[in-house]
């Protein structure tokens, strides 16, 4: 809920605002972007986790949709991020992405999105850790990790053990 109104999804590729008479308006369309778990949203913006249908990874991205233009864009694709973990990984082939038709490698499998001055925290299923992420809020950024909380162990020989939180 946020300014007396309601932000869902409405479908596996739609976001809606539904009004406090219960209208939905307007109803946005993600394309080939399938939804799942969570949204945050900031002001007219929605950050919505997703898989790519017809890719061979699921839920391993977000988008962000602007309510007011209802455009669209991919801002987070998690394999660019963490190229060598998602080599490395050894991950559930053919996870299914919450009812659709998203089926494919289940590398990392985010949870959960919030965004807090800037920053994107992500909850990552597959791998026990909390993520914060630079630069993850505008399409065409090129997201950077500030921080991660979780198992070392499960990163190591990837590159990204110098990222943790010492406790």
């Amino acid at each position: 809920v946020e300014g007396g109104r309601l932000v869902v999804t409405t479908g596996s590729r739609q976001v809606s605002v539904i009004d406090p008479f219960g209208h939905a308006e307007p109803i946005i369309d993600t394309g080939d972007q399938v939804i799942h778990h969570d949204l945050e949203v900031v002001g007219d913006i929605v950050y919505a986790l997703t898989s790519e249908e017809g890719d061979d990874r699921v839920e391993d991205r977000i988008i962000r949709i602007d309510l007011t233009s209802g455009d669209v864009e991919e801002v987070v694709d998690l394999q660019t991020v963490f190229p060598a973990y998602e080599e490395l990984a050894h991950a559930r082939e053919a996870g299914f992405a919450g009812g659709t038709d998203a089926t494919g490698k289940d590398w990392i499998h985010i949870n959960s999105v919030h965004i807090v001055d800037e920053i994107m925290y992500l909850s990552a299923r597959e791998t026990s850790t909390v993520i914060a992420l630079d630069g993850a809020l505008e399409p065409d950024s090129e997201p950077s990790v500030r921080w991660m909380i979780g198992v070392e162990g499960i990163w190591e020989g990837t590159g990204y053990e110098d990222l943790f939180l010492a406790p």
